[in-house]
């Protein structure tokens, strides 16, 4: 069986400002990427460039997959501004993100969410799940709220649905901050096991352990490797690292390093 691959999910969010700059990033991303055997490189540009950069990226067949950064509830008809879940998956879109903090934040609420995912999962796309506290408190209130924005976004979801999702654990505390550091990899490790046992004790071991689950918040080429390797999780969800090719790519051949283990020297006997 082939290891997982790790899953590095670049959101541009409302950048670059121009389809020439997002082609030619693009192309560099896809020069990069094809060459890593580790990772699977997703890359979220704004709607308006999607179906350009899929070609760039090759197309269903290319080593870079597209993703959007948000989808409608709506199918279709007359709902001026919104993109559905087809729309986006003819476009070449293979992985949407739902419930990200900065659209809670414009108003979007659990049951919104919980909606648009269905639409995603049901278009035969990957949903990339967000969940996370908005801070830390000493009694561990943080673990409840994680635990009830799954199970109020998940509420829809069929066993069959499973496969094809991902949830991202961003905590907003430490999702852009001034000091731009990540909470520990232990700290994650252990939302990865609440998570992990939540899945498990309401769907059973074998939905617990299909479920890819990634971290996102104050991610760079520096911490990436520790986070994913020691924090146990699946990948990661990047913001502002992703933004230049150059600090994806360090992000992305930090994680394509095979760490080889010390060769422990046998003495011959006989000899001192």
């Amino acid at each position: 069986m082939k290891p997982k691959k790790i899953l590095v999910i670049g959101n541009w969010k409302m950048t670059p400002n121009t389809l020439v700059e997002a082609k030619a990033k693009m192309a560099v991303i896809k020069r990069f990427s094809d060459k890593m055997r580790l990772t699977e490189t997703v890359i979220c540009p704004p709607s308006t460039f999607i179906a350009t950069l899929s070609q760039v990226a090759g197309g269903a067949k290319g080593k870079v997959k597209i993703g959007a950064q948000d989808v409608s509830k709506f199918e279709s008809g007359a709902h001026t501004g919104e993109i559905s879940s087809v729309m986006l998956k003819s476009s070449g879109v293979t992985y949407v993100i739902v419930g990200h903090s900065e659209r809670r934040a414009m108003g979007e609420d659990p049951a919104l969410i919980a909606q648009k995912l269905q639409k995603v999962l049901a278009a035969g796309m990957t949903g990339i799940v967000c969940v996370g506290e908005t801070e830390r408190d000493n009694d561990a209130e943080y673990l409840s709220v994680i635990k009830a924005q799954l199970k109020e976004v998940l509420i829809y979801t069929s066993r069959q649905q499973f496969a094809n999702l991902v949830i991202a654990y961003e905590p907003l505390w430490a999702v852009n901050n001034s000091r731009n550091v990540a909470i520990t990899p232990h700290e994650i490790h252990q939302i990865v096991i609440l998570i992990r046992k939540y899945l498990k004790d309401n769907w059973g071991e074998s939905i617990a352990s299909i479920v890819k689950i990634v971290y996102g918040g104050s991610v760079t080429p520096d911490n990436a490797q520790d986070l994913v390797h020691n924090g146990d999780v699946d990948g990661l969800l990047i913001g502002r690292a992703s933004w230049q090719p150059e600090d994806l790519k360090s992000v992305v051949q930090s994680l394509n390093v095979v760490k080889k283990k010390p060769r422990i020297k046998i003495k011959k006997k006989g000899k001192k």
